[in-house]
């Protein structure tokens, strides 16, 4: 009788272990960090030093071909002393044609570098990042970084993909610190896919979530993460297809990123 007892006392812990292997989680970071606390807000301090501020854009393809021409527009007409930095120069030709061009600026030949890889994922990033520094030591880095990582390289439930994706940008995050230990990071909350994608948009709206907790918890006075919400207001009208943004995308993703840098400077003690 007891043998019975203890054969089903094990069998009901078996089933409860696999039960709770499938839970999906409200909030991912606590299982992945059990000694941080989300309690804080991201950090709204900046941290810019003077003169030539050197930028690394960091991404997937929505980094390599999209905003960065918008943006360059938004920071000369500000007059911001900036300096694009990244071990890549391309410009896609898809759009050479178009009024985001990627040419010169009010007479400012287009600075075309960057780290925006396409169909890369975090994890491919985060792969990579430590031979990029070898000629350039970023100020300021802005990621745009998630929208590959769902059925990418990224195995089991939806839980695992998002702390998978986590703990990959943490990485990032201190691999940057490594490199300059003053750096300030504005990550983004990431643009939503085309709306008939639910499932992919349930992914990216778990991770934004997440992504907010870990800014609030690993950023510091001397080098400040900064949330830069991407996904609000964003919609299908704002995509050229299912996962990357159209002209007006585009120059909407450009402006948060503009405002939150020129905040960045106009608070900035330095």
């Amino acid at each position: 009788m007891k043998v019975k007892i203890t054969l089903l006392l094990l069998l009901v812990l078996i089933i409860l272990t696999a039960c709770e292997s499938n839970i999906v989680y409200e909030s991912f970071y606590g299982e992945k960090y059990p000694d941080l606390t989300p309690n804080t807000s991201p950090s709204t301090t900046c941290v810019v030093p003077s003169g030539t501020v050197k930028i690394h854009l960091i991404g997937d393809s929505i980094t390599q071909g999209y905003y960065r021409y918008a943006l360059f527009q938004h920071l000369v007409d500000a007059g911001y002393d900036f300096d694009y930095v990244g071990t890549a120069d391309d410009i896609p030709e898809a759009w050479k044609e178009s009024e985001l061009a990627f040419t010169e600026y009010k007479g400012i030949p287009f600075d075309s570098d960057h780290d925006g890889h396409g169909g890369w994922t975090t994890k491919m990033i985060n792969e990579d990042i430590n031979t990029w520094f070898k000629n350039f030591t970023p100020d300021i880095a802005l990621i745009h970084l998630g929208t590959n990582d769902t059925g990418k390289e990224m195995e089991g439930l939806l839980a695992n993909q998002i702390a998978n994706s986590v703990a990959e940008m943490d990485d990032i995050i201190g691999k940057l610190r490594a490199v300059n230990p003053h750096i300030t990071i504005f990550l983004a909350q990431i643009i939503p896919v085309h709306s008939e994608g639910v499932e992919h948009n349930e992914f990216v709206q778990q991770l934004n979530h997440e992504l907010a907790l870990l800014a609030a918890n690993l950023t510091i006075p001397t080098s400040p993460i900064i949330i830069v919400d991407m996904f609000t207001d964003f919609g299908d009208a704002d995509l050229v297809d299912a996962l990357h943004p159209n002209t007006q995308g585009a120059r909407k993703m450009a402006q948060r990123w503009s405002d939150a840098l020129l905040a960045c400077s106009s608070h900035s003690s330095e």
